[in-house]
């Protein structure tokens, strides 16, 4: 089975990537100098914790040096080739969405099921779902290898990855875990839902309402039936 080699690792390096990596740098240097973690910026069950700007600083906020390497590195690998299959525009709205959705769904379980949220929300782990969705759907049909043996193509591999997400919250059935679980979801309802799906319903929605304007309208003939119309007077005026 043929399958398109993936970019070297000096590929993944574009500004863009580097742009975005750097500023994650950046603010974990920032964090660091601050004294370290700083709980108040993970995201925590409302009633546990909360507060209104955590749904915005919990992505930035990371637990330790640790995760927050493990975290760049990932971004490395995923975020060129999701960029790339979406496009700089469509990406950063697929991916605002994705965040929007994700964040309000898990802020609503942590609501209703906060003794499972003792362990705060931080960090990038929910964009790298977002990103192989954005990648797989675009790319139906080609052929990747996971763990550089098994060859699936690509939407079986985003399939896959989603059931280990599903996976995982089943067995820890914690915020964080449905958190990544959320995230995956919320990728792929931003695709089905995407510009063109949009353009698509409102011109069906205009057609609509234009065959409804029509059916109101009343043809009347004038004239009796068989007769040739009359040749209107030249002296006729139309006010």
């Amino acid at each position: 089975m043929q399958y398109q080699q993936g970019p070297g690792f000096g590929d993944l390096l574009t500004p863009r990537v580097l742009a975005v990596v750097g500023t994650l740098v950046g603010l974990f240097v920032l964090q660091s100098a601050a004294g370290g973690e700083l709980p108040m910026l993970s995201l925590q069950p409302v009633g546990v914790g909360f507060q209104p700007w955590q749904p915005f600083t919990y992505t930035l906020s990371q637990p330790d040096a640790v995760s927050a390497i493990v975290d760049w590195v990932v971004l490395i690998f995923l975020l060129e080739s999701g960029w790339a299959a979406l496009g700089t525009r469509t990406f950063w709205l697929a991916t605002a969405a994705t965040w929007a959705l994700s964040t309000l769904a898990v802020v609503g379980a942590g609501a209703v099921w906060p003794e499972h949220g003792l362990v705060p929300i931080s960090g990038t782990s929910w964009w790298f779902g977002a990103i192989l969705v954005f990648w797989g759907v675009r790319h139906r049909g080609r052929v990747v290898r996971l763990m550089f043996a098994i060859e699936l193509r690509a939407e079986v591999a985003v399939l896959l990855f989603g059931a280990l997400d599903l996976a995982r919250l089943l067995y820890f059935r914690d915020l964080a875990s449905a958190h990544l679980f959320f995230a995956y979801l919320a990728a792929f309802s931003v695709l089905l839902l995407d510009e063109d799906s949009w353009r698509r319903w409102k011109l069906r929605r205009r057609r609509k309402e234009i065959e409804k304007q029509l059916s109101r309208l009343t043809v009347i003939e004038g004239g009796k039936s068989g007769e040739r119309p009359r040749r209107s007077d030249p002296s006729d005026r139309v006010n």
